[in-house]
């Protein structure tokens, strides 16, 4: 049987950076960071160690917005607010009732 490939090199090299720069907690200046990286880049020219060092610059920039008090929760509401999503299927928020 044929096994799925679930990461590409990419994603292989960002999660061990991660780990390296020990980047956990709050989740949306890793996804800042993941967006970020990935955004503009073209990955089938770069070396390995490019894709790493684009990884690592990436991370590093996000990683201070940890150490602030910044509430990214009441920013995202304030955003979704605005937004047309009365017609969105919600998983946790359908079952509240919200």
């Amino acid at each position: 049987m044929e096994s799925i490939k679930l990461m590409n090199r990419e994603q292989a090299i960002f999660l061990e950076v991660m780990d390296d720069l020990d980047f956990n907690g709050i989740l949306e200046p890793l996804i800042f960071s993941y967006h970020d990286f990935l955004s503009g880049y073209d990955f089938s020219i770069s070396t390995d160690l490019e894709i790493q060092k684009r990884a690592r610059e990436c991370m590093k920039k996000y990683m201070i917005m940890q150490d602030t008090s910044i509430c990214f929760y009441d920013q995202r509401w304030e955003i979704l607010k605005t937004l047309d999503l009365d017609a969105a299927e919600w998983d946790y928020l359908d079952q509240i009732g919200y």
